[in-house]
């Protein structure tokens, strides 16, 4: 039981810091696709290749708990002028 604490304290606390959707992404005409708790997992969920503008946009609740830094960004195949990825 003593090992698992440490692993139960860390599930707690992460569910604590959590965000839970303050990140949206929104295709290019500004509809809502999804929300999630970072900007590393809206750019993720963002499907290759591109098939469309996406924006990914942080809300008035986002704190930056849930990333992992540096953030890095793939590039997408499909990227254009009309498709693209604005964060």
């Amino acid at each position: 039981m003593k090992k698992f604490l440490p692993l139960i304290a860390l599930l707690v606390f992460n569910n604590v810091i959590a965000q839970p959707n303050s990140v949206s992404l929104k295709n290019g005409s500004g509809t809502l696709l999804a929300q999630y708790n970072s900007i590393a997992a809206a750019y993720s969920a963002i499907s290759t290749p591109l098939t469309d503008a996406y924006f990914i946009e942080m809300t008035t609740s986002y704190t930056a708990a849930n990333e992992t830094f540096p953030l890095v960004f793939s590039v997408k195949a499909g990227a254009s002028a009309l498709q693209f990825v604005q964060k």
